[in-house]
C-alpha cells in the first residue's frame, strides 16, 4: 500500500496491528516523503523520498511552457529515492 502522508502510512500501520494484518508478511506499507516518524514505528516504515521543491520547480515550468504555446512533453523525470525499511522488507527493528 502506497500512502501519500507519512502520518496516514502510521495510522495504517496501526490499523493492521489492531486487526492482527501482519506487515509486511499481509501488507506491505510505503510512504511517500519522510518527516520524521518512520523510524518510530514498528515495524520502521518504508519511504520514497521525491525532492517536492524539484517536482514543483518543474511543474511551474511545464505549466509557463504551456501557457507560453510551446511544446511539452507528457513525460517528466524527478530523481526519487527508496530508503527501504521492514515495513516491506520483513526485517524488524
Amino acid at each position: 500500500m502506497f500512502c501519500l502522508y507519512e502520518r496516514l502510512a502510521v495510522e495504517l500501520l496501526r490499523a493492521a496491528h489492531d486487526h492482527d494484518i501482519r506487515v509486511p508478511e499481509d501488507l506491505r506499507v510505503v510512504s511517500i516523503n519522510e518527516m520524521g516518524l518512520a523510524e518510530t514505528t514498528e515495524p520502521h516504515l518504508t519511504e520514497l523520498e521525491i525532492n517536492q521543491g524539484l517536482l514543483g520547480a518543474t511543474a511551474a515550468a511545464l505549466l509557463a511552457d504551456f501557457l507560453g504555446g510551446r511544446e511539452v512533453s507528457s513525460e517528466r523525470n524527478v530523481p526519487t529515492r527508496l530508503i527501504a525499511r521492514a515495513s516491506t522488507l520483513g526485517q524488524r527493528g
